[in-house]
This record gives structure tokens, sequence and C-alpha cells, in this order.
């Protein structure tokens, strides 16, 4: 026993069910994050005759939704994963083309 769960719980269909719908739900909540995410900080890096343009849009703002989508990623552990793919982006096209 897990101090959690009722011993033999886990073994249950209903235990099976109700963790897989979590699993998909979780999976759909970090979907919509993400999309709210790439609405707010996009980039994208283009050849122009010989050289790389960059376009860099940030759109952050001090509203309540803002903030929630900040906090929300923050608490299911993905924000330093955008962030991180962020920083790999400018990494690549700015210092190392």
């Amino acid at each position: 026993m897990n101090g959690y769960v009722s011993e033999g719980f886990e073994q249950l269909d209903l235990f099976v069910q109700a963790k897989d719908m979590a699993r998909v739900t979780l999976d759909k909540l970090i979907q919509d994050l993400f999309e709210e995410w790439d609405r707010m900080v996009s980039y994208s890096a283009k050849p122009v005759s010989g050289n790389t343009v960059v376009t860099l849009n940030i759109t952050l703002e001090g509203t309540p939704s803002c903030l929630d989508l900040l906090h929300a990623l923050c608490r299911c552990q993905k924000l330093f994963e955008k962030i991180t793919e962020f920083a790999i982006f400018i990494l690549k096209t700015v210092f190392f083309t």
C-alpha cells in the first residue's frame, strides 16, 4: 500500500480507466497550453540574399490569461522546455549559422 490508494484498488479496471483518462486529459491540456504559447511566442528564420533573417515575436501581457498560461506551463513542468526550445533556436540561427 502506498498511502494514497487503498490496497488492491490499482488492480481494478476502474483505476486503470481513470488513470488512462487522466493521461489523455493531461496530454490535451499540455497541447492546448503549447498552442497558446505559440500564439504568444513565435520565431522563424529564412535565408535572404545570403543572410539569415530571424524574426522573433513575443507578446507577453500582464493579463490574467497570460499569467495563467505561464503558471500552468510551470506547474506541469513544461515552461522550461518551451524556453529551452526558444534558446536553442536563437543559438542555432543567430550564433551558429
